[in-house]
């Protein structure tokens, strides 16, 4: 039951079906309210790499309902959790071109992931990049608890549902990393020796990196749930001697990615892309131990979803029981002898792990003489030749919903 403003009324409802269920009502209370609204906290820093994150802070929901007696008590309740998390660079959003970079530098990345490109020369300081991140939480916990009394027994039993979503993304990288290095500027001859200083930034000022890279990370859209029941005695068996005795029933489901961008497991069995390949080069120079008929090339990794295979990031039990025993006895006014058992299971879900996305990047390197430098097809002038052959672009996919392998 929701109540603007996050009132609290406390009294004796006059509800007939609710009195007849509980008997005579000692307190009602019904509370409804946002924990905190959500807000900007912003903490700036300078220089090329500098970060701007920005924290919205949690926005809880809570509906509570609660009833007591003098032999019963009843709670319900709801909660919603939000955080967001925006980490973003200084320079994000740059107009490279307008700072005299080549317009085709500037046009390999959408606005939106432009940042200044790290520039690292030779022995000197590098200059930018850096990586900037979105991610964020919602969990939703809904909980039912009640408990009697009746003589030496105190019941307790309760059943709670938690839901656990998670999204995220790191640009780390869209905006190309250039290296300028000594390979280009050496000489007289391609293996002279290396100067101390000063051909790395001799590449830069001609506008040849020596490599490069971009690179294109996936997001993540994570889910898992949970499920618990228990119930519990404590019961009062003399003035001296307490047991108390529960038992709690749980359900945890694997994570699941939205697009099922995981990795699963290692399967030891699957088949090699490479098999037939490395089979046919070790027979021509096997050895002795293993025959050229009994060599394997097999394994591989495997993905969620795919081939048949679970969403489910693993496998779970469908039930884990936990039985609790405690007693506790009185030996006399100053001693109290306790012990007790419990079997608990730690939660794997999406609050606490993630997923496993080797092999969902792509990375793409610049290429800059494909003849050891007596011509060159990439510079900072030109960073994405007509050449596909050697061409260096960002790919066109950027959704966070790009294929699956």
């Amino acid at each position: 039951m929701r109540v603007a403003g996050g009132t609290v009324y406390t009294g004796a409802p006059n509800h007939p079906s609710l009195l007849a269920a509980v008997g005579a009502i000692n307190s009602f209370v019904v509370d409804g309210s946002p924990a905190n609204t959500t807000e900007d906290n912003v903490d700036g820093t300078s220089a090329m790499t500098g970060r701007w994150p920005v924290f919205l802070p949690p926005e809880d929901m809570v509906d509570e309902f609660k009833v007591a007696t003098a032999t019963y008590n009843a709670a319900d309740g709801y909660n919603f959790n939000l955080q967001t998390v925006i980490d973003n660079l200084l320079t994000q959003g740059i107009d490279l071109a307008s700072l005299g970079f080549s317009p085709a530098l500037d046009q390999l990345v959408p606005p939106a992931y432009r940042t200044f490109p790290k520039m690292s020369v030779d022995v000197m300081t590098a200059l930018g990049g850096g990586a900037f991140d979105y991610s964020a939480t919602n969990y939703h916990v809904m909980g039912s608890e009640r408990s009697w009394i009746h003589g030496a027994h105190t019941v307790h039993a309760g059943i709670d549902f938690r839901l656990f979503r998670g999204d995220s993304y790191t640009y780390s990288g869209p905006t190309p990393a250039l290296t300028f290095g000594n390979t280009w500027t050496r000489g007289p001859l391609d293996n002279s020796p290396v100067a101390p200083v000063g051909q790395g930034l001799a590449s830069f000022l001609l506008g040849l990196p020596t490599s490069g890279t971009a690179t294109i990370n996936p997001s993540s859209a994570i889910q898992s749930w949970y499920i618990g029941g228990y119930v519990q005695d404590d019961w009062r068996v003399t003035s001296r001697l307490s047991v108390n005795l529960g038992v709690r029933f749980e359900h945890e489901s694997p994570i699941t990615e939205r697009y099922n961008r995981s990795i699963a497991s290692f399967d030891f069995s699957d088949a090699s892309p490479i098999s037939a390949k490395a089979i046919a080069a070790y027979a021509q120079n096997p050895i002795p131990q293993i025959p050229p008929s009994q060599f394997r090339v097999e394994g591989g990794a495997t993905f969620v979803g795919v081939g048949g295979r679970p969403r489910g990031l693993w496998s779970t039990d469908a039930v884990n029981v936990a039985p609790r025993v405690g007693i506790a006895y009185t030996l006399n006014p100053k001693t109290v002898v306790r012990a007790g058992y419990g079997l608990y299971y730690l939660p794997q879900g999406a609050d606490v792990n993630s997923v496993r996305q080797a092999g969902f990047s792509q990375s793409t390197a610049l290429n800059a003489s494909v003849n050891n430098g007596l011509s060159f097809i990439a510079s900072l002038a030109n960073p994405s030749p007509a050449d596909t052959s050697s061409r260096w672009a960002v790919p066109a996919a950027w959704a966070p919903t790009s294929a699956v392998p």
